[in-house]
């Protein structure tokens, strides 16, 4: 097999993305299954930057490398992440939630970066490039896992890192559900 590895080029909306792929360790194999989008998706997240739009106000204070999160190893990018949910090209959108998700919902478990992040991602559900479905998708997702333990949250030690990423994540979907809530409910199937 060979290994996805030196320049690529892509086109979305008529516009050429040149990548190269030389020294960036990302693993993929070109075979029959082979599909570039995620791992040029990648490739562009970590490389390109992203503008200010309203939904991050306030994102600034946030002390995200200090922030308790799955592995506790790309919390520091989580500003950048933010800003490329709403990038240009899709699979940049998708690679920067795959990069949250994994960080703030792996395997069920929320964490105090899941509380974090939640206020951004429900900002930014009216912003004309947002994936809805699919941050709506990570939304319900959270939310089932949150609500799951919301009783058992409520006796844990409450300087417990657990027991604020249950309740502050509830809070903060609470917070934005009425701006949710139409999103849900709307025709448009996207």
């Amino acid at each position: 097999k060979k290994k996805a590895s030196g320049v690529w080029e892509f086109v979305h909306a008529g516009q050429t993305h040149q990548v190269d792929l030389t020294g960036l360790g990302l693993r993929a194999d070109v075979d029959e299954d082979f599909e570039p989008a995620p791992l040029l998706g990648i490739a562009l997240l970590d490389r390109d930057s992203y503008p200010e739009v309203d939904a991050f106000t306030g994102m600034e204070p946030v002390d995200w490398a200090d922030t308790p999160s799955c592995y506790g190893k790309n919390t520091h990018h989580f500003a950048h992440y933010l800003r490329a949910l709403v990038a240009e090209v899709p699979a940049v959108r998708r690679a920067a939630l795959s990069r949250i998700a994994s960080e703030t919902l792996h395997q069920g478990t929320i964490y105090v970066a899941t509380a974090r992040v939640i206020p951004f991602v429900m900002r930014l559900l009216d912003h004309p490039r947002a994936s809805v479905g699919a941050l709506l998708d990570y939304l319900e997702a959270v939310t089932s896992q949150a609500h799951a333990y919301r009783e058992q949250a409520l006796e844990w030690d409450e300087d417990s890192d657990d027991r604020v990423a249950v309740l502050d994540t509830l809070a903060a979907l609470e917070q934005g559900f009425a701006h949710l809530a139409p999103l849900v409910d709307a025709p448009d199937p996207d």
